[in-house]
């Protein structure tokens, strides 16, 4: 598999995690069990947490080299697929929790994917250094 086809393959885990995300926010305002106001600070914040991966993902793309065309080591891609994943799916099961549950609050929500972004960060940096911004013969941009 090419750099640039494994690069897609790990936006989309970004961007359909992302859309997850709003559409189960939108779920709940919806339902009625978020306020307008709720719905607005909650949008946003899944948008800031997804700007810096996503960010760091399209800058990638756009500053693509001739490197893209190489073929991606397949243990690092799926290692950098999987830690994307687990990264993605922190956040996912508990806004699901948070949309299907009659109990839970807005700031539980929030102060949960405040401090699990901040602590599992470490788990996308290296990969999507590895994959978006590493010039892969041999110098970086």
């Amino acid at each position: 598999m090419k750099f640039r086809v494994a690069q897609t393959r790990i936006l989309l885990i970004f961007l359909v995690s992302l859309v997850l995300q709003l559409s189960l926010v939108a779920l709940s305002y919806g339902r009625n069990a978020i306020y307008s106001d709720d719905l607005r600070d909650l949008v946003v914040r899944f948008l800031a947490v997804y700007s810096v991966p996503l960010g760091a993902i399209i800058s990638g793309i756009f500053g693509k080299s001739a490197s893209s065309d190489l073929p991606a080591p397949e243990r690092a891609f799926w290692v950098a697929v999987s830690l994307a994943a687990l990264w993605n799916l922190l956040i996912l099961g508990r806004t699901l929790l948070f949309t299907f549950s009659a109990t839970d609050k807005v700031s539980a929500l929030t102060e949960y994917v405040d401090a699990v972004v901040a602590a599992s960060s470490f788990l996308t940096v290296a990969a999507l250094t590895y994959f978006f911004t590493t010039d892969h013969e041999g110098k970086t941009p």
